[in-house]
């Protein structure tokens, strides 16, 4: 079973596209291999537009972050949120269907309340200096846990309404 045996590319973007509007993340809808099939362009700061518009940054921590991500949720099961190597929240929700991990449901781009973005790292993975990016650092969204945890919470309801189909 795949993605689009559960619902159309068009409905999986419309759903992006509600994540989005709902909690401002940058909403991430990947098959079971981890591959973004929906959301992948949709923004919650301009540090994160920056970082995935770059091949270096993508390769080195969003494509880092994903693939533990989809280890984890195959390994486990079960609902992942953690911070990437930048210092972000990432979420990521497992659909499955008769115990088959089929694919994830979640977004990024958050900071944790009592956290920070690792501007260093960042600006390493770049190939840029810090300061290139320090009006994006201004503009974070942060989030406390408990916003952290509604979050999940609607995602995993997200995801046994579709798994039920």
């Amino acid at each position: 079973m795949n993605m689009t045996d559960i619902q159309s590319m068009e409905q999986w973007d419309q759903l992006a596209q509600e994540i989005y509007d709902t909690f401002n993340i940058n909403p991430a809808i990947a098959d079971s291999k981890g591959k973004m099939i929906a959301g992948g362009m949709l923004f919650a700061n301009e540090l994160c537009r920056r970082i995935k518009k770059d091949p270096k940054g993508l390769a080195s921590i969003c494509s880092v972050a994903g693939q533990f991500f989809t280890a984890q949720l195959h390994e486990e099961k079960r609902t992942q949120a953690h911070e990437c190597d930048a210092g972000m929240v990432k979420i990521a929700i497992p659909l499955l269907v008769q115990g088959e991990l089929v694919g994830s449901i979640g977004g990024c781009g958050i900071v944790p309340m009592d956290g920070e973005v690792d501007s260093f790292f960042v600006a390493r993975s770049l190939g840029v200096k810090e300061h290139e990016f320090a009006g994006h650092m201004q503009k974070m969204p942060t989030m406390d846990s408990a916003k952290i945890e509604e979050i999940c919470a609607w995602l995993e309801n997200k995801a046994a309404e579709l798994a039920a189909r």
